[in-house]
């Protein structure tokens, strides 16, 4: 556009002069409707902005409770008792830990020292620590011995069929109720009470053991086994750590099944008359805080009945 042609505009709009105002309640009303415009435009964004922000926290709300159940779950491991010489060891900072001690979940390890601890799972399976032994929980079925000796007594064989003790030279697969596996500084030694197990290692085939059978694994893959005698010396540690024997109004027969079964051997009596005369006898005293080897001539000292160990059997018989 021209000089001229401003000049020109500018003159006819001062030809045409200012235009007239619209009526008071025109302005009113437009003011009005532009106001109502405008603030309906702002409640829209204060709506869709509270909806983010409800949003994004049921979304840290999920993702909070995701992580509680994922980084602190609550199925218990095991639990020890007050008082044992055992340090529990928290993988992460657990909100149950504090007001439920001496319990175990999934990742956290135990450490004893100079003494051993016994520790006890929700199926009543009894887990017992020599001293110096390091043992963390990777699972509900896998327990990792990293050093130490760890023996097992189970109740029930069908709910512990998962049962692995895992260690850096092998695993150990559950089969049957008592066993123990060390690892020491030069092999992975796994003793077999009563029951069976698995022994896998490196790539080779499975090694079952039984009842009174042993097997050593060392660092180059080499496996040894060898029978173990009826009261195996390799039993003593564990035996130490077990629950005295209850003798105060139990029968002799009672507690001559109770040495058994601590001891994997299975009890029999060499006539109807002995077996009946066990039964028949109530026993009373303090319990008894002795290894089965002696456990068993210790409560039949003061009756009529004497016991031998053959075959992996007690036999009680008269004297």
């Amino acid at each position: 556009m021209t000089a001229e042609d401003d000049q020109a505009l500018e003159a006819l709009l001062r030809w045409a002069g200012r235009r007239p105002m619209p009526p008071p309640e025109t302005a009113t009303a437009v003011y009005q409707h532009a106001r109502q415009a405008w603030l309906a435009q702002v409640r829209r964004r204060k709506l869709v902005l509270r909806g983010w922000a409800w949003a994004a926290g049921l979304g840290a709300i999920l993702m909070a409770a995701w992580g509680g159940a994922h980084l602190y779950p609550r199925q218990v491991m095991a639990t020890i008792a007050p008082g044992q010489a055992a340090w529990i060891r928290h993988t992460f900072w657990h909100p149950f830990a504090g007001t439920r001690a001496g319990e175990l979940f999934e990742g956290d390890a135990v450490q004893t020292g100079a003494e051993g601890a016994t520790l006890e799972r929700g199926d009543g399976t009894e887990l017992r620590m020599s001293r110096n032994t390091h043992v963390s929980f990777d699972s509900a079925s896998t327990i990792r011995l990293g050093r130490g000796g760890l023996y097992v007594q189970t109740h029930d064989v069908q709910s512990n069929r998962n049962l692995v003790v895992s260690t850096d030279l092998g695993n150990v697969e559950h089969l049957g109720t008592q066993f123990l596996v060390e690892r020491g500084n030069e092999a992975m030694v796994t003793a077999v009470r009563d029951g069976r197990v698995l022994v896998h290692y490196l790539n080779r085939p499975a090694v079952e053991l039984q009842n009174g059978e042993a097997a050593s694994v060392d660092p180059h893959g080499q496996l040894k086994r060898w029978d173990l005698s009826i009261f195996d010396s390799v039993w003593d540690w564990s035996d130490a750590l077990a629950t005295p024997l209850p003798i105060e109004g139990q029968s002799l027969y009672a507690v001559l099944t109770s040495i058994a079964q601590r001891s994997g051997l299975v009890l029999r009596f060499s006539t109807p008359a002995a077996e009946a005369e066990a039964r028949g006898l109530a026993l009373h005293g303090a319990p008894l805080a002795l290894q089965p080897r002696d456990a068993m001539p210790a409560v039949l000292a003061t009756t009529t009945l004497t016991g031998t160990t053959v075959n992996r059997e007690i036999l009680i018989s008269a004297r």
